[in-house]
């Protein structure tokens, strides 16, 4: 034993491999302690008793909490996204409708020539951004006509896509050729995508390709 102790305070004890790795370890485990004690830190930190146990599990129990008001507003995101996403269903876009000012027009007139009706006038289609993806088209339509026909016309409007809203309209009697008829005035709205379409790639096309077969 008495060899042992000597071993162990000689100075070729420490100049072994084995006394060197002692040393490093004896020499972290007191900067550990120093830091421990410089930064308000203690054993018990390191080795938490019932107190520290406590506190941990409280502290779980927070991150649990804040975990939870997480999901809720992710979820709430989401339905805001859905809700944005579905602005643009049913909307104008170019690449498959083709250019507003012209075709938006061209699909109100062919609506009423359907119905052998004339419209009295049709004006040039107007855009009104509403953000960078999404923008409102808006025509105006006026017609004289007797109310049966101008209803067939509503609901040949109404039965278009993409889909056209009345903003407003009104309506009025008027004297038609000696015979009672309706004076219609309205501003028919489209929302149109103003999103650019991502190319699809080689891939993918073929890949569209087979799924339509």
């Amino acid at each position: 034993m008495s060899s042992a102790n000597n071993n162990f305070f000689s100075k070729e004890f420490w100049r072994s491999r084995r006394g060197q790795r002692i040393f490093c370890i004896a020499g972290l485990a007191a900067s550990a302690l120093f830091l421990l004690v410089q930064f308000g830190g203690s054993l018990g930190s390191v080795f938490p008793g019932s107190g520290g146990k406590a506190a941990l599990a409280r502290e779980l129990k927070k991150l649990e909490q804040d975990q939870e008001k997480l999901k809720l507003q992710l979820a709430e995101l989401d339905v805001v996204k859905n809700i944005a996403e579905s602005k643009f269903n049913g909307a104008w876009k170019q690449s498959r409708n083709g250019v507003p000012e012209v075709e938006l027009r061209s699909l109100i007139e062919n609506a009423a020539k359907t119905l052998e009706l004339r419209l009295n006038n049709i004006s040039t289609v107007r855009k009104t951004n509403f953000n960078k993806d999404l923008s409102l088209l808006e025509v105006d339509v006026s017609v004289m006509t007797d109310i049966d026909t101008l209803m067939k016309f509503l609901l040949a409007v109404d039965k278009l896509e993409p889909k056209l809203y009345w903003r407003r309209f009104e309506c009025r009697t008027s004297n038609m050729f000696g015979m009672m008829g309706v004076n219609f005035n309205g501003t028919l709205r489209c929302a149109n995508d103003e999103r650019v379409d991502v190319p699809v790639t080689a891939p993918a096309a073929k890949q569209q390709k087979g799924a339509a077969k």
